[in-house]
């Protein structure tokens, strides 16, 4: 039962922190909405972060996959698999941290790949998905994408 009531105060902290930093973000006063689109500053270490995110989602997904399967069919293969699977994801996002953290927009100065907030001013959705992960989405299908704080578009 402890450990129940200890996860219930945990979601119950979490969602305060989370009204908190929405309270606290202001949009910027200036937007680049209308701006000409832009060549993005680092493009080669922006594709390397959306194929790090991609690859990430994909040992997720393997992950999720091996478990469900391992439960059910009690196969050895399946352990191994999410074993690998669960180091691959703690891997990639120790790789994708960093990565994430130096790209940053032009004209607001704001991580690119780094939502601070739930909604930004200027996300785009693409298939389903906004903020930061249709900005990967897009940059992978080779699309112009836009920073979702400042709304200045740039070439992916």
């Amino acid at each position: 039962m402890s450990h129940f009531l200890l996860a219930f105060l945990g979601s119950v902290f979490a969602g305060l922190m989370v009204a908190l930093i929405d309270a606290k973000f202001r949009k910027p006063e200036t937007t680049f909405e209308h701006a000409t689109i832009l060549p993005f500053h680092g493009p080669v270490l922006l594709r390397v972060s959306a194929f790090v995110v991609a690859a990430a989602w994909a040992a997720l997904l393997c992950l999720v996959v091996s478990m469900i399967l391992g439960v059910f069919l009690k196969i050895h293969f399946f352990e191994v698999a999410f074993v690998w699977s669960a180091g691959a994801t703690v891997g990639l996002a120790f790789v994708y941290t960093p990565l994430a953290f130096s790209l940053r927009c032009q004209s607001c100065r704001r991580h690119l790949l780094v939502q601070w907030s739930t909604e930004p001013p200027f996300a785009e959705k693409q298939h389903g998905l906004d903020g930061w992960s249709a900005i990967i989405l897009r940059v992978l299908m080779r699309k112009n994408f836009r920073c979702m704080y400042c709304g200045q578009c740039y070439v992916g």
